[in-house]
This record gives C-alpha cells, structure tokens and sequence, in this order.
C-alpha cells in the first residue's frame, strides 16, 4: 500500500497524532518493558497523566516533547489502568479514542484517513464505484461493507440505526467524517482489548504495584465518584448472593446447578443480572451481556448463539431497543418464583439490592470513622 502524505512528510507528528497504529508501536518496539516498569519516577509521571486526562476529559499533546516518552506514557497508562477499577477502563479507553478520531476528523490528507481505517480493518471503497447518482455522490464520500458497518457503528445512537441510512449493492455510504467516528470505535474496543490482556499478565501487574501500590489506591479513591466507591468497598467485602434477593438466589442456583429454568426465571435472572452490572456496578453493557451469557452456560439445554440474542435483546442491543428491567415481586409472586411470598418489604429484586447496598453503606461509613479515630 502506498504511504499517505502525512505520513510520509511528519512521521514524529503521525505517530503521536494517531499512537495506536502500527507505525506508533513500531516506534518505541526496541524499548524494554521492565526497564520502563522499574522506573518509578516514570509510572508517577503516568499517574499524573491518567489523572489529568480523566480529570480535564480529554488529551493535550505537546507535539515538540520527545516522541518516544510520549507514546511510552501513553501504552505505560494502558498497563496502570489495567490495575484500577473497571468502571475507569472505559472512560479512559474513550478519551484516548475521541483524541485519535479528533485528529483524524481534522485530517486535510484524505488518503490518511483511509489509510488508517483499513488498517484498523475498515474495508474503504470511493462512493463512485458503488453507486452512479449523481446527488448521492455530492453528500457522500466512500463507502464501506455492510457487515463491517454494522461492527463498528455507534449502537445507541438512533442516527447511526440502519434504516437512517443509504445501503448500495451491499456498502454503506459515509462521509469522511462519518468514517472516522467508525474509525475511533475500533480504535476504543483495540485499547479496551490492550487493557483487558494486561489486567491478565500477573508480572507485569505486581510490578507496577511494587512500585506505586499506594499511589494506585489514592488515585482510584480519587477517580471513582464516592457512591460507586463506597459500593466498591462493598462489593470487595461480600459475595453477590449475599446483595441479591432470594428470588435471584433461587433462579441462580438452579442455573448453577445444571437445571432447566423457566423462560420467565432466566429473564428475570437476565434482566437483573444485565440492570445490577450496568446500572449499579457501571459495567460497560457489552460486557455486562457477556457476564451474563457466561451464567447461563451451565443451563440443561444452553445454546450460545441464542442464548446471547435473546441477553442482547433484553440489554437493548437488538431487537426494540428496549432496557428491560426484571418483573416487580407481586409478579414473581404469581409466578411462583418468590420463595418469601413477598416478605422481602421492596417491590423490585432491584430495589433489594439498593436497600442492602444503602445498609452496608452505613456499615462501612461506621467502620472509616473508627479506623480514622484509632
């Protein structure tokens, strides 16, 4: 393939324009991790650029620095985030993308644009061999493959739905700039994917927190609004079986146990599960959907591929685009499916869970104040 332009003419001011590509990594390859974890003055320096970027919500890039400490700190972030609380992985995975696709919105050279997005596996085609009206050429620029629009598109923005949209011979008509926001979701799901296999290398963790252990602490106290850092607390110091009411209890051990549960039982286990991750724990919803596929493989007849439609279905994702929440308890009651007839006191499995957390809360308040006075 041939260069593009800005690539060929400022490499320095490529690479740290757009750090995730191959020419960005490439850049710094001959460094040596350990050398760069062992640096302790290094990681604070990363700390302070985490906590600025989360602080402020976006990047500022001074492009006359030194290229290779840039991107150091930048993919060193990657690995210190991995050590944080999850519910900060993604806030910092979209910052850094919505750097990336800034630049590449602003980019004069068109062909840098499409080079960029076909390395990140976005197939371009110039809307000219796709479709021959003459109007439909003046509003759109390129073209990309149906399958590979429907990966990366926005899902919960209602401008980005199919049916607002021009389909030809199998592509979708975009403009560059459309392109680019296609672009910074690939971009955000590669450094979620960099975060997710560093939170898994053992090593490479316990050196950063032999390192910055305490800093790490201070900075997710610092991070986390203080009701989900209170949860957090909570949720390190019980299991959820001792969160969640009985009903959900009961549905799960049957699911753990290999049974066969109702249509009714999984989508009330579903919905909670899916409502408890994303709107109590802040779990991204695409994830929480794979947890909650990942409770029903135990299940006497699961079926992945439908298994994970119909969570989908309910988180929102396909079908009506609707957020389920689980049945109220005088449902569950009627449906056999409360073993308390009721005498939980909540009217919602969903509001059981804020009524133990604000309980627990309490306790933890209690026991700050007394560590704080010893």
């Amino acid at each position: 393939m041939v260069l593009p332009r800005c690539l060929v003419d400022d490499y320095d001011r490529f690479v740290l324009k757009y750090p995730f590509t191959r020419e960005a990594k490439q850049r710094v390859s001959d460094i040596v991790l350990e050398d760069v974890l062992r640096d302790r003055d290094f990681l604070t320096s990363c700390l302070n650029f985490i906590e600025e970027i989360l602080r402020k919500g976006k990047i500022e890039i001074d492009y006359s620095q030194d290229v290779e400490k840039i991107l150091l700190t930048i993919y060193t972030s990657i690995l210190i985030i991995s050590c944080l609380d999850k519910r900060i992985w993604n806030r910092f995975a979209d910052i850094l993308s919505k750097y990336f696709s800034s630049n590449l919105e602003s980019e004069v050279d068109r062909e840098c644009i499409v080079y960029i997005a076909e390395e990140f596996g976005i197939n371009v085609k110039n809307v000219r061999k796709v479709v021959h009206s003459d109007k439909l050429q003046i509003f759109f620029d390129i073209a990309v493959p149906l399958h590979i629009y429907l990966r990366y598109c926005p899902k919960n923005d209602p401008n980005w739905k199919l049916v607002n949209r021009y389909v030809a011979r199998g592509h979708v008509l975009l403009t560059y700039r459309e392109l680019a926001r296609l672009v910074e979701e690939a971009v955000e799901r590669q450094i979620l994917n960099m975060i997710e296999n560093a939170s898994k290398n053992e090593i490479v963790k316990d050196i950063i927190r032999e390192q910055i252990g305490e800093e790490l602490k201070k900075l997710e106290v610092k991070l986390l609004p203080k009701a989900l850092a209170r949860i957090s607390k909570i949720t390190r110091k019980v299991s959820e079986d001792q969160l969640f009411p009985p009903c959900i209890n009961l549905i799960l051990e049957d699911v753990r146990s290999g049974g066969n549960p109702s249509h009714m039982a999984r989508f009330t286990l579903a919905s909670f599960l899916l409502n408890y991750y994303v709107k109590i724990l802040k779990i991204p919803v695409e994830e929480a959907v794979e947890k909650v596929v990942d409770i029903f493989r135990t299940v006497a007849d699961f079926d992945e591929r439908k298994t994970r439609y119909q969570v989908q279905h309910i988180a929102g994702l396909v079908g009506g685009r609707k957020f389920y929440l689980p049945p109220n308890c005088d449902e569950l009651r009627s449906l056999g499916l409360c073993p308390t007839e009721g005498k939980c006191g909540v009217k919602n499995p969903l509001a059981y869970v804020i009524k133990k957390l604000k309980s627990m809360g309490r306790s933890v308040k209690r026991e700050e104040k007394a560590l704080n006075e010893a």
